[in-house]
């Protein structure tokens, strides 16, 4: 069952009885989902959590052999396809975040270096994915930038984020010497 000890990594109700209900209908097992699939349907907002599995409960799953493979291919469809204009979703990602990185954030809007409307749900859904600290390491690095020259801010932010994630991934061996600068100097020394 689910654990109530950390909010930020419940599902949403509407959600885990919606996949019950598949399962009791027998279309997939719960061994049919593995963790991660579990984990990236909590990284969305409730209504599109719910469509994710809907779409999946509607899809003949007897004739697909990787039903996590499958299931995460909708998440990754609904992600990309997420309306980043909505503010509703952009709000709930929002809020969905650590109280930390959300005071992080706030402090950001308030030097109005950027505005709110220039980050998107993308980007708070991505930075929700990462573990607390790394989450705040992205947002120090975005605020390191020269935010005036940056035109889509979104963009810029969705490739620090993706960088952490590559270089948290590599292991400590070869991410931390990256993550940490060392390379930075260099390349800005010879341009």
């Amino acid at each position: 069952q689910m654990q109530m000890g950390n909010p930020s990594g419940l599902m949403a109700p509407s959600v885990q009885a919606k996949l019950d209900q598949i399962f009791a209908e027998g279309k997939c097992h719960r061994d049919d989902l593995d963790q991660r699939c579990l984990d990236q349907l909590k990284t969305l907002p409730e209504p599109v959590a719910l469509e994710v599995v809907t779409k999946y409960s509607e899809a003949d799953l007897s004739t697909i052999n990787s039903k996590a493979g499958f299931f995460m291919g909708i998440i990754k469809r609904f992600r990309e396809q997420v309306v980043a204009s909505d503010p509703n979703l952009t709000q709930s990602a929002y809020t969905s975040l650590p109280i930390m990185i959300q005071s992080k954030l706030e402090a950001l809007f308030s030097t109005h270096l950027v505005s709110r409307q220039e980050l998107d749900a993308k980007c708070f859904m991505e930075l929700r994915q990462l573990v607390e600290p790394v989450a705040m390491e992205v947002v120090d690095k975005f605020c390191e930038a020269n935010l005036a020259e940056i035109r889509n801010k979104t963009a810029f932010f969705l490739g620090i984020v993706k960088r952490f994630k590559n270089e948290k991934t590599m292991g400590p061996a070869m991410g931390m010497g990256m993550g940490m600068g060392g390379g930075m100097g260099m390349g800005m020394g010879m341009g």
